[in-house]
């Protein structure tokens, strides 16, 4: 486990309205604590069953800063998973939901910064929000994965 006292942490915060702010943290780590942190040197390689699925919120509620502040965290997400050596997912799925759900996921579940940036660049805020759609999507998904699965994270990205 690396020291947290060692670790260099910046925090920038903007509110986004009189309730909510965005907050975004940067660590800047030695590549020994990087090394520690991902596991880079311990031999743990093996990405199998391994997925990261974003909800992204782009209901009407998130138009204006609210959704560029969203799209730029998962901007940086997918920098992080898709420009890694050997990306730490088996598959990395983007929802974006209001009252309808899209996503990224390809049947192969092949994906690419490219494409990623692209579907993430061209959402934006509409439509009312429904959570209840999105948990069924992951409800569906996992059940169709329930067998090959060892870890799985999820990520939400909403005001409420």
């Amino acid at each position: 486990m690396v020291e947290q006292s060692s670790i260099n942490v910046d925090c920038r915060y903007f509110a986004i309205n009189k309730e909510h702010s965005y907050v975004q943290y940067e660590a800047r780590l030695t590549q020994e604590q990087y090394a520690q942190l991902t596991q880079k040197d311990s031999g743990v390689k093996s990405n199998k069953g391994k997925v990261l699925i974003q909800c992204l919120d782009r209901s009407g509620s998130m138009s204006g800063r609210p959704i560029e502040a969203v799209k730029m965290g998962a901007i940086k997400i997918g920098e992080a998973v898709l420009e890694s050596e050997q990306s730490p997912f088996e598959e990395f799925i983007t929802l974006t939901y209001d009252n309808k759900i899209e996503t990224n996921r390809q049947a192969d579940g092949y994906f690419d910064k490219v494409l990623y940036e692209h579907f993430i660049r061209r959402t934006t805020g509409r439509g009312s929000t429904d959570f209840k759609i999105v948990f069924e999507w992951i409800q569906e998904y996992l059940s169709q994965r329930k067998n090959g699965l060892t870890e799985v994270v999820i990520i939400f990205f909403t005001d409420g």
